[in-house]
Parts: C-alpha cells; sequence; structure tokens
C-alpha cells in the first residue's frame, strides 16, 4: 500500500492484504443463493415504513405495500428503517465519489491519500481488471464534487495524471463517531444490522466483514431464542441474545475509533510516518 500525506509530500509503502470483488455480481450471487422458502421482491424500491398496531406497513416506490410483524433493517448507509424507527443513531455521513480510467500502465499497489483540505478521511486509487479506479470519501456536503476535481489536480505531481474518466459512481458511507448501541427498538419488534445500524469502520470504510457479521450473529440470536413460532416473546428473546452477541463486535469498533483519533490527526500521522514504522522499501522492475 503506497500511503501518501499530500500536505507535506510523505510517502511511505505499507504491507497489506486486501480482497477486492464485483460488488454488483456478489449482490446478485447472494440474492440468488437465497432460498425458495423466502418471499423476494427483486428490483423494489422501499419508500417508507409505518409502525401500526401488529406490526409494520412498508410502501414500495412501486405502489405495493407489505405487512409484517416485525423488520430487520439490512438496508445500508440511506437506511430506510434507521431513518424511520431509529433516529437517534446519526453517524457522519461522506459521499464517496469513485471513477474508473483506462490503465495506461500498471500501478502494482493499492495508494492511500491523506490531505485535510479535501476532507478528514482519506481518497484511495487501484487497478482492477484492465482499469485503475480513483476515489475520494468526502463529508457530504455542498461542493464534494469540486473537492474531488480538487483532489485529482493535487495527485498529478505524484504520478496520477488521469484523464478522461469512463465512468463515476458515488455512493454513501457512514462514518460513527464510536461503537453503535444494540440496534435493537425499545419494543423488540425492530433492529439494524450492518451499516444500517453503523457496523462500519471509521477508520477504512470497510463494512462488508460487519455487514456478515452482524447478520450471523442476529440468525444466531434467533437459534438461541429456541422457538420457531413469530412470536413477539420469540423475537424479544432474540432481541436480546442479539444484543449480548453484538458486544464483543462494538468493542471491536470501539478500537476502530481509537485508531481514527491516531491515523487521521495529521501531526500524529506524519510523525508516525516519519518513523518509517513498518515501512517497505519499494524495488521497481
Amino acid at each position: 500500500m503506497r500511503t501518501l500525506d499530500l500536505p507535506s509530500g510523505l510517502e511511505r509503502n505499507y504491507q497489506r492484504f486486501y480482497l477486492n470483488l464485483d460488488r454488483e455480481a456478489f449482490d446478485r450471487w447472494l440474492f440468488a443463493s437465497v432460498g425458495d422458502t423466502v418471499r423476494k421482491f427483486p428490483h423494489t424500491v422501499v419508500k417508507s415504513l409505518h409502525h401500526e398496531a401488529g406490526g409494520y406497513s412498508v410502501v414500495c416506490a412501486n405502489g405495493m405495500k407489505l405487512s409484517c410483524r416485525f423488520i430487520v433493517g439490512a438496508d445500508g448507509a440511506n437506511s430506510v428503517v434507521r431513518r424511520k424507527l431509529f433516529p437517534h443513531v446519526c453517524p457522519a455521513r461522506y459521499v464517496a465519489i469513485q471513477e474508473r480510467f483506462a490503465l495506461a500502465s500498471r500501478k502494482p499497489h493499492f495508494a492511500a491519500f491523506f490531505d485535510p483540505e479535501i476532507t478528514d478521511y482519506y481518497a484511495w486509487g487501484l487497478p482492477k481488471g484492465g482499469e485503475y479506479l480513483l476515489g475520494a470519501a468526502i463529508p457530504a456536503v455542498a461542493g464534494a464534487g469540486e473537492m474531488f476535481l480538487r483532489f485529482k489536480e493535487k495527485i498529478r505531481p505524484f504520478g496520477y495524471d488521469l484523464q478522461e474518466a469512463r465512468s463515476r459512481e458515488t455512493t454513501l458511507i457512514l462514518r460513527p463517531g464510536g461503537p453503535p448501541g444494540s440496534g435493537v427498538l425499545a419494543d423488540y419488534t425492530a433492529c439494524l444490522l450492518g451499516e444500517a445500524g453503523g457496523y462500519i469502520s471509521p477508520s477504512s470504510a470497510e463494512g462488508f466483514s460487519y455487514a456478515f457479521r452482524t447478520a450471523m450473529l442476529f440468525y444466531q440470536s434467533l437459534e438461541l431464542a429456541g422457538e420457531r413460532t413469530a412470536s413477539h416473546a420469540y423475537f424479544k428473546v432474540a432481541c436480546r441474545w442479539q444484543a449480548r452477541l453484538m458486544r464483543p463486535l462494538r468493542l471491536e469498533l470501539w478500537g476502530k475509533c481509537l485508531k481514527r483519533q491516531v491515523l487521521y490527526r495529521p501531526l500524529l500521522r506524519r510523525l508516525i510516518m516519519y518513523s518509517g514504522l513498518r515501512h517497505l522499501n519499494r524495488i521497481d522492475p
């Protein structure tokens, strides 16, 4: 991983291991893997939901209405379930902007860029297939697009003269300032999983592992609850088990929050980079 502190010009190389995949293809594979005992509604956007006697009413953009006794929000950073039922859960919001470029020359590294003038988070670059991906996580405020253009200009002197993007994609990501709560509604009829509940690394924005782990822990909590009938008592016991099982995960995210305090303070970051700790000398072929 090539790490660049743009204002100071400091550069260090660190050994890291990442798994990168095609998100759309992966999502489609996951969806297709869901068994036939589950009713699936592809290409359906949830517009709103309402708490009513005996459960919830879910309204979709196509006019379809669904009713349920219990609801689990695993709907990401812009979670409808969180905004409606958990308004107190409001981590900082960032816009991730990423562009794709033709890969003119092989850059055999993942690049991480830091510049507080652009963002108090970070930006990245990596080769993927026959393209080079360049992105940045910028606070979700007016002018984020202009900040991204400014970022591209600032990295040109470091060998990233990228011209004519093939495409641009944006998404909303959350950055919790502390470990998330249990993500369970007081009456035990709703809960949050993954990024919807604030389970995402505030230091790297990695969220896949937390999405899968919170989902698995919730599944285990349903098993521990014992019953097989969808009663309120069953779901209440399951939610209590979930809150208990999630404690180690919340503790882990607390450690990530501490790491954030070090990594994203310019002075501390530069002191670490100046020290040369774990720096690897690059050997060009």
